[in-house]
């Protein structure tokens, strides 16, 4: 599958440029911040935009995140990601009519943390996705009456990962999270690498 290859690729390009002593990441607050791939699943067909093409669905993405760690084991957190556009043109047959689609997501997520005692740790994250959907037409759909409203949703997501702690207070980690389908949301994933710090 694309998405775990580029994630294997990801981490061990990520993980392998650091080879100091490790330090465990302390208790307490956190920030960070990463990019990545993305892929929505928006097609001309679960749009109702057929006849029409459908281009750039997937491609560059970024995060933030900020989080509590209570103990080496769990963490609550909070996350930002901004999806790749998608973009259609000719829609419903309509020469020069374009759409052009941008979702961001905030998430709150239970992390639970596996930590090998090396540095190394491997985690997984679940909670609930506040899902905001821009849909845009330009002046040649807008004139043959064709527009589109913006959409919002609550979704599950959930998502797994693998981090090191490579300097005091600072991590590096490779992470996947996946938003399903539903309602007016297509599903969505992000995979990508990030650098954290603690506050401790």
């Amino acid at each position: 599958m694309k998405f775990n290859k580029i994630a294997i690729g990801i981490a061990g390009l990520g993980l392998s440029i650091f080879s100091i002593s490790a330090i465990a990441s302390p208790n307490g607050v956190y920030v960070g911040a990463g990019i990545g791939q993305t892929d929505t699943d928006y097609t001309v067909n679960n749009q109702n935009l057929n006849p029409g093409d459908r281009s750039d669905h997937s491609g560059l993405g970024w995060s933030a995140n900020v989080g509590y760690q209570f103990n080496p084991n769990f963490a609550l957190q909070t996350d930002y990601i901004d999806y790749h556009d998608t973009d259609f043109k000719n829609i419903n047959g309509v020469s020069g009519a374009k759409a052009d689609y941008e979702q961001g997501s905030l998430d709150l997520v239970g992390k639970l943390i596996y930590p090998f005692g090396n540095g190394f740790n491997i985690f997984a994250t679940g909670g609930v996705a506040y899902v905001h959907l821009d849909r845009n037409t330009n002046s040649t759909a807008k004139a043959a009456g064709l527009t589109l409203s913006d959409k919002d949703t609550v979704r599950p997501t959930y998502g797994v990962g693998a981090g090191y702690d490579f300097h005091p207070g600072w991590s590096v980690l490779v992470n996947w999270s996946q938003i399903p389908g539903g309602g007016s949301i297509e599903q969505s994933n992000y995979v990508g690498a990030g650098l954290t710090y603690h506050f401790g």
